[in-house]
């Protein structure tokens, strides 16, 4: 889970923050995109870097919902939730969704559902990259051992330069 969100971050010309990687009970892993970005950048960065870590357990073990297709329930719930003010969904794909209400309020739901489905497309299509796969399981293996990484030792593994990762 944040094996791919942190790889997902690298290869988008970002990085973990000092407080690293973590596979506690939080699956903690705070990235960030350097300054000067515009919006649409910005939202990209964010909603992909969210959503790699459910993809990423999927393509792992294949358990659990892909998230990929038609938007299920469980996103218009969230969108629901959020748009009466309540706060009852918590994690990655409700933390993408606030992205996006964020980015485009006035956004139906309808809207914010193709924006979800395309961008989970995309980011599938990046994580099954052969180089940006074994640097998620380089990564991950690390975290097993260890349980916390540095950000510097999160890029290590992921092979030592974000740059190689879009081959």
């Amino acid at each position: 889970h944040v094996a791919g969100q942190a790889v997902m971050a690298f290869y988008l010309g970002g990085w973990v923050t000092d407080e690293g990687v973590e596979i506690d009970e939080r699956r903690y892993c705070r990235s960030c995109l350097p300054f000067g970005h515009d919006a649409q950048v910005k939202e990209r960065f964010l909603l992909l870097c969210d959503l790699a870590g459910w993809r990423a357990e999927h393509l792992w073990h294949g358990k659990g919902s892909s998230r990929d297709g038609h938007p299920d329930e469980e996103l218009f719930a969230v969108l629901e939730d959020r748009r009466q003010g309540w706060d009852d969904y918590d994690g990655d794909d409700a933390d993408a969704v606030d992205a996006m209400i964020k980015m485009s309020p006035a956004a139906t739901d309808d809207e914010l559902a193709q924006r979800y489905t395309d961008y989970s497309a995309e980011c599938y299509a990046i994580l099954r990259e052969p180089t940006v796969w074994s640097a998620i399981e380089r990564v991950a293996a690390n975290l097993m051992e260890r349980g916390k990484l540095s950000a510097a030792e999160a890029l290590e593994a992921s092979g030592g330069d974000a740059a190689k990762l879009h081959r």
